[in-house]
């Protein structure tokens, strides 16, 4: 791989792993359609470290208020799931027990996953079927709700969503942000407990992926250090972009790219008879 290459990826990565496109759907397709091999485990795990590094930068604040009134709820004697509907500490166990049916699901299938179904096809199904799903809550979605107003059912649901994401195509803010209107929620508060849902499990995986990596070559530590930064960069800003459009924007536009990118995707490996 060259750094051209690993700037690209690392650009693919940043503006699709926030965005509810599919990371995972794009980092499969566009190797095959430009004809690249393989980039590997070690710069697969460099763009998702890149992926961490903008999540926690963009939600910093959130997570500092998060861990803060969880620990004085500790020293005060009282439950971190105490009826304080406000109390950013009351978020940290539910996060945690929503992470568990991502975590559940990628013990025990991910090998397979990764083995199996990264077939261009199935990617393209599953971005053309997840947008349905998405323009579907749209349209018969309340929104006249927030995080404050949600309890273990929509915690457990939005958990079960992230967790279905493992497949490729679906993307896990998709898959997220589209439960949370189900479940009732104006799109900012379902989009920024997505990301928050998101940080533990990114994080998990970086690091169960990071044993798998050292120690490297050092041109593959510069591949390495380059799709990361990339990705960091790149994916702090498309986390901003999306949370200021869904003040006043849809998933629709998100829905119609999917199945265009299906579409496209489709036609070219067609032509080529894969």
């Amino acid at each position: 791989m060259s750094i051209i290459q690993a700037i690209i990826l690392g650009i693919v990565q940043g503006i699709t792993e926030p965005i509810p496109v599919s990371s995972s759907g794009h980092l499969i397709a566009i190797p095959q359609l430009l004809g690249w091999e393989d980039f590997g485990l070690t710069f697969d795990v460099a763009l998702h470290m890149g992926s961490i590094i903008a999540v926690v930068a963009y939600f910093w604040k959130d997570w500092l208020s998060i861990l803060r009134g969880f620990f004085w709820n500790l020293r005060s004697g009282k439950s971190s799931i105490s009826k304080d509907k406000n109390g950013p500490g009351r978020l940290f166990i539910p996060i945690l027990v929503a992470c568990v049916p991502a975590g559940v699901a990628g013990l025990l299938w991910s090998d397979a996953i990764e083995e199996n179904l990264r077939h261009w096809y199935m990617v393209g199904g599953a971005l053309v079927l997840i947008s349905f799903v998405m323009l579907y809550a749209e349209r018969i979605a309340r929104r006249n709700r927030d995080i404050s107003r949600m309890g273990y059912l929509d915690y457990i649901t939005i958990g079960i969503a992230q967790a279905v994401a493992l497949f490729p195509g679906v993307s896990r803010s998709g898959s997220t942000i589209t439960a949370g209107l189900f479940l009732g929620l104006d799109r900012q508060s379902a989009a920024r407990f997505s990301f928050l849902l998101s940080t533990p499990i990114i994080i998990a995986a970086g690091v169960f992926q990071l044993k798998d990596v050292f120690p490297m070559a050092p041109e593959d530590a510069w591949l390495f250090v380059t799709g990361a930064a990339t990705s960091a960069v790149v994916g702090y800003l498309a986390i901003g972009f999306l949370m200021k459009f869904l003040q006043k924007h849809s998933l629709a536009v998100f829905a119609v790219y999917r199945i265009a990118f299906a579409v496209a995707m489709g036609v070219v490996f067609a032509i080529r008879g894969a």
